[in-house]
């Protein structure tokens, strides 16, 4: 983790229907001492985002306006609360949230994101706390995951897969991109999610650089998918919100020659700015409202294509470097952040048709209704066999009444033999007593009977009240059942006609990635063979102007001397004839001299024109030119002039006059 001290630490904005900019500059006399140097090209900001930014110490000057700007004296927690904190509660409410830290290398992103202890937390630690705290005071069932991962070279790993370093792949579903095979890890709490985060750091490319000792090599963004599950409406639907917070430290911006890259490193940097050079090009496109916006040029640009241009709120972290040898870096970053600032988003709530939670409740359902049949069945078997016992009683009440009234006609039969048998009118008080007594009694039993027979009747009827009733409840349930039924399978048939949809047109989405992968691959192929050429052409042509320079500045100065000569020739005592053959002479080589200068000039204008077309003879031009400069026609004329000097031993040499026997002669 970078150690920054609090001033290093940037400023983002927070914005509610666009990408949102804002920049923070430091002094850089509060950090290294000395005079402050950020007055040579940030001459003024104000909180509000009017920022002023000159060049040549006011030569040049630009205005800039974000979303804000501050001063190093705002600590990390005054920041998330002003410029972070409503994204993180947006998330909570269904909608998709993204924060951007970018900048040049060793600026502070990875401070502000990440912070350091609890006083000095990040964006981060401090989202993550908020998240959970939310969804400790809610009533709906919120449940968290997260992923990490990097771009590496443009090559995605997972920072959480401990069993393998895979190559992952970015796919589309149901309008939403997604990594494949991206692991996805339960949370429920802050500290588990920190400990992962703190396992994936330990796999993520560093390096040492001379702006950084330990500088990011790879962009890394942390995926925090967040679903709340909602009871089910009147109608019966149960619908999720799935919201991300997607969380990204974009590696820095650097150039070669200032942070000494070299082998490895410098491929890493290559990468990291195409990475980037690609993402200012997609916000410049938004910003302009094109039709096409180049997402596919990146896997960065790629992962981010619903941040920067759909349904996202995105809020975007500024890091500059002070300081004159970072003013080029720093007018780049700005004009990038005030881009960003004018590409517009329309976030909204994502709500969807949970599935998983209708499967479990028509599950739960089917399973009551279940329950609810098997006791009644229980219920109507308890009947029957009430039923059995009470038709026994009465079979048994029966049995004894049939047995009474045979035991009734008995005694009246003997009682009538023993009237029978007495047969005097003397005792007709006695049989009429006894007459009394037997109809009463009989009276009596009969009244017995009815009323037993009642009662069984009653609970006759009771049974048979309970038993429809246990029926028509049987019924009931079984077409709740049969309906949970009908609804599971037309439940279910649709999602699988929504995915059958799904699979094909991602099976038809991997052709076209397919096919598009390997056009880009020509297309980069043919970029970095004319980037060779053009590196080979600008040697060649950088070599031959130093060569044609080289011999006209040796011309120049033969010419030069040959100046000198010819006011030497003035006051030296020669014929007439001699002074006017050596003028002539000397007029001829000049001209002869200019006439070869005019050829070496077109040779050079030949050449560049040679070297714009692809420098193919560019070797075989030179070696040319080096063989028609040791022209011998110079050679004769100076033998001539020798000769004609009137044999007093004169010698004239290229660009030398010398002079024997003590007498001077003109040349």
């Amino acid at each position: 983790m970078i150690n920054y001290a609090p001033q290093d630490a940037p400023k983002v904005s927070s914005p509610r229907d666009g990408v949102g900019a804002a920049t923070f500059i430091t002094p850089e006399s509060m950090g290294m001492g000395g005079a402050s140097s950020y007055e040579s090209f940030v001459s003024n900001f104000t909180p509000e985002g009017n920022l002023t930014y000159s060049k040549n110490w006011g030569e040049e000057v630009k205005s800039f306006k974000y979303s804000g700007c501050v001063g190093p004296e705002v600590d990390q927690e005054e920041l998330y609360s002003k410029q972070i904190k409503d994204i993180v509660s947006g998330v909570m409410d269904g909608y998709h949230g993204t924060i951007l830290a970018y900048g040049q290398t060793g600026s502070g992103k990875t401070y502000t994101m990440k912070g350091e202890g609890d006083a000095s937390a990040g964006v981060i630690p401090r989202s993550l706390r908020d998240m959970f705290e939310l969804a400790s005071e809610s009533v709906d069932d919120i449940t968290f995951s997260i992923s990490y991962l990097q771009i590496y070279c443009e090559v995605i790993y997972d920072m959480l897969d401990t069993s393998s370093r895979k190559v992952l792949s970015i796919r589309e579903k149901d309008n939403r991109l997604y990594v494949e095979n991206l692991t996805e890890v339960p949370v429920k709490s802050v500290e588990s999610c920190l400990e992962l985060i703190k396992e994936g750091d330990m796999k993520r490319a560093t390096a040492s650089t001379l702006l950084n000792a330990q500088s990011s090599r790879s962009h890394a963004a942390l995926l925090v998918t967040v679903t709340r599950r909602k009871k089910a409406d009147k109608a019966g639907k149960a619908t999720a919100c799935v919201s991300n917070l997607v969380m990204v430290d974009l590696a820095g911006s650097e150039r070669a020659k200032q942070s000494g890259a070299k082998f490895q490193q410098f491929e890493e940097l290559k990468a990291i700015n195409l990475s980037l050079s690609a993402l200012g090009n997609c916000v410049s496109a938004l910003a302009a409202d094109k039709t096409h916006v180049p997402y596919r040029d990146s896997k960065l640009t790629r992962l981010l294509q619903h941040t920067l241009g759909g349904n996202s709120r995105t809020a975007m972290v500024v890091c500059v470097r002070p300081g004159n040898d970072d003013a080029g870096e720093t007018y780049s970053t700005l004009m990038f952040a005030m881009r960003a600032s004018n590409v517009k988003v329309l976030a909204k709530v994502n709500t969807v048709l949970d599935y998983e939670k209708l499967y479990k409740d028509l599950q739960l359902n089917l399973d009551g209704s279940g329950d609810d049949v098997h006791r009644m069945e229980l219920e109507v078997v308890n009947l029957k066999i009430e039923l059995e016992k009470a038709k026994e009683a009465t079979q048994v009440a029966e049995n004894q009444r049939g047995a009474l009234g045979k035991r009734l006609e008995m005694s009246e039969r003997g009682f009538q033999a023993s009237l029978a048998a007495a047969g005097g009118e003397d005792n007709g008080d006695l049989v009429e007593a006894i007459e009394g007594v037997s109809e009463k009694w009989q009276q009596e039993v009969e009244a017995i009977q009815q009323e037993y027979v009642k009662e069984i009747e009653a609970l006759k009827m009771k049974h048979d009240q309970n038993l429809k009733a246990y029926k028509a409840a049987a019924n009931s349930a079984n077409f709740d059942t049969e309906e949970a039924g009908f609804e599971l399978e037309r439940a279910q048939k649709g999602h699988l006609e929504t995915l059958e949809n799904v699979t094909s047109l991602t099976e038809k989405l991997r052709e076209v990635e397919k096919e598009n992968s390997g056009r880009i691959a020509e297309l980069l192929d043919e970029l970095n063979a004319k980037i060779l050429l053009i590196e080979e052409l600008q040697g060649g042509r950088e070599k031959t102007e130093k060569a044609h320079n080289k011999k006209i500045m040796e011309l120049v100065m033969r010419l030069e001397e040959l100046e000198e000569v010819q006011q030497s020739q003035k006051a030296d005592m020669v014929s007439r004839d001699a002074v006017l053959e050596m003028e002539t002479l000397f007029s001829d080589t000049v001209e002869k001299l200019m006439h070869r200068v005019n050829q070496l000039e077109g040779k050079a204008k030949e050449n560049r024109e040679v070297e714009q077309i692809g420098n193919k003879h560019v070797d075989q031009k030179i070696q040319q030119s080096r063989q028609k400069n040791s022209d011998p026609h110079a050679m004769v004329l100076l033998a001539q002039m020798e000769k004609n000097a009137g044999g007093v031993g004169v010698r004239v040499e290229p660009g030398r006059l010398r002079a024997r026997n003590g007498r001077k002669q003109a040349f």
